[in-house]
């Protein structure tokens, strides 16, 4: 039970991150034995406090939901639940409804599979008349039930189209793979799936084929089409991984070796979850074939483009004390602890504290001799780049920067020369935003991160690298 309640929620320090954890570690304490496969029988008293904690939880629910009604009530604000409910409200008074109707002479759905039974009966308010309506989607690819969407919606239209005299017309043809690939991975997943509908099963869809319509494989898609590496390993799953990632690397090398791949560029590794890329990574770098992860952490979690930006945060206010402790505790400046502390409570004095900027601006003959001279230098990059903020280009800005602090020499210690290549990338996305403000460029930044947005990390040089992604 516990494992199910994932921590993907919130920002890492957040209010709804610490109190999931909270939950979280209080059911995994108390319930455990209780929900274990070894102890399904549970007695009178288990069951009494089983009944209270669900009472607790329902209130606690119901409380939740209380206060984030009335938070949305304060800021006038309507969330995307509201907008289907109220929006299906509103038609329901007639006048309004009639109106609507006559706007639109016909009403077409994409991706149809992850609607819901609300989303439905919005279009069917809408679009009453032979012909007017219109929907594509694919029921295999309705993966969004954990925001509402249902499937058995989609199959519920399709017996209704049918059985009501509409057009229902399976597009089952492919121009992306041969026949050959076509028959393989068929066959695998009619296995898999089943080929029969199972009544009253809606959200058990079964395989069906596609139709390639190149009957033939071209010269560059080389034999086999499908093969399977089994990584065993007895003692742990870790282990049996681990294995797997060696034999898919050795098995590319082979490929290279033999010219099924002429450059690695040819090659993708897809993953479920990016959670799995870490494995293959280092399987990958032990086989020396160049790759880059397209997505993972994201290019703008890598760790040394966070630190760039996180300086490039405190030229852009240095009165930014977080920010600014940051860039006193990079791996280019390093100011130990001790001397962080110094500088922000002195000797104890202030209750308030000093900011950062301003204690570097003092005397600080108080730090030790190593501290006082890192202070020095800090002090000096940002007398010279603070005044440039907002005056030059973002590109020139971070140029500056990395020159100034010696980022790049300092990379020059780490065997990874994709961290090279990501500074790079970083001052050309810069270039590409025409940003003149480090501010609106940080903003832009924070917007991309908010959204899920995912860049990818620059490619390598040479002759091209693998991807690693996720489907």
């Amino acid at each position: 039970f516990a494992g199910k309640m994932k921590l993907n929620i919130g920002k890492t320090a957040s209010a709804a991150k610490r109190t999931l954890k909270a939950i979280r570690d209080a059911l995994d304490a108390g319930w455990r034995g209780l929900l274990s496969a070894e102890n399904v029988r549970f007695s009178e008293a288990d069951w009494q406090d089983y009944a209270e904690l669900l009472t607790v939880l329902r209130t606690a629910f119901h409380a939740l939901i209380a206060a984030y009604r009335t938070n949305l009530d304060q800021r006038n604000a309507l969330d995307f639940d509201d907008l289907e409910a109220q929006a299906l409200k509103v038609l329901r008074v007639p006048a309004v409804r009639e109106r609507w109707q006559r706007q639109f002479k016909a009403i077409l759905v994409d991706e149809f599979q992850d609607t819901n039974q609300r989303q439905r009966s919005l279009i069917e308010t809408l679009a009453t008349r032979p012909g007017q309506f219109f929907a594509v989607g694919d029921a295999r690819q309705s993966i969004y039930r954990f925001r509402g969407a249902d499937v058995s919606v989609f199959r519920a239209v399709q017996r209704a189209v049918q059985s009501g005299g509409g057009l229902l017309k399976d597009l089952d043809q492919t121009y992306r793979a041969h026949s050959a690939l076509m028959d393989v991975s068929g066959d695998f997943l009619r296995r898999a799936m089943g080929s029969e509908d199972q009544p009253g099963a809606d959200y058990e869809i079964p395989f069906s084929p596609l139709i390639a319509m190149r009957k033939t494989a071209s010269e560059q898609e080389n034999l086999p089409h499908l093969e399977f590496l089994l990584g065993y390993a007895p003692d742990s799953r870790e282990n049996a991984r681990t294995a797997a990632a060696e034999m898919l690397a050795a098995r590319l090398l082979e490929f290279k070796q033999t010219s099924k791949l002429k450059s690695w560029d040819e090659a993708a590794l897809l993953f479920r979850a990016s959670s799995g890329f870490s494995l293959y990574e280092t399987a990958l770098e032990r086989a020396s074939i160049p790759f880059v992860t397209v997505s993972g952490k994201g290019f703008y979690d890598r760790p040394e483009v966070r630190d760039v930006l996180n300086m490039l945060r405190a030229i852009a206010d240095p009165s930014d004390d977080l920010a600014m402790a940051g860039f006193l505790l990079s791996p280019v400046i390093g100011i130990s602890k001790a001397a962080l502390v110094q500088l922000r409570w002195g000797d104890g004095g202030s209750n308030t504290g000093n900011h950062f900027w301003d204690a570097l601006r003092q005397d600080r003959s108080d730090l030790a001799a190593a501290d006082r001279r890192i202070a020095a230098h800090a002090r000096g990059i940002l007398q010279t780049l603070v005044p440039l903020a907002g005056r030059v280009p973002i590109e020139t800005m971070l140029s500056s920067l990395i020159e100034q602090t010696g980022y790049r020499a300092w990379l020059a210690a780490s065997p990874d020369s994709r961290q090279w290549r990501n500074l790079d990338k970083l001052i050309l996305d810069a270039q590409k935003s025409g940003m003149i403000l480090a501010d609106d460029f940080l903003d832009y930044i924070e917007s991309l991160n908010d959204a899920g947005a995912r860049e990818g990390e620059a490619p390598p040089d040479a002759a091209g690298a693998g991807r690693l992604m996720t489907i």
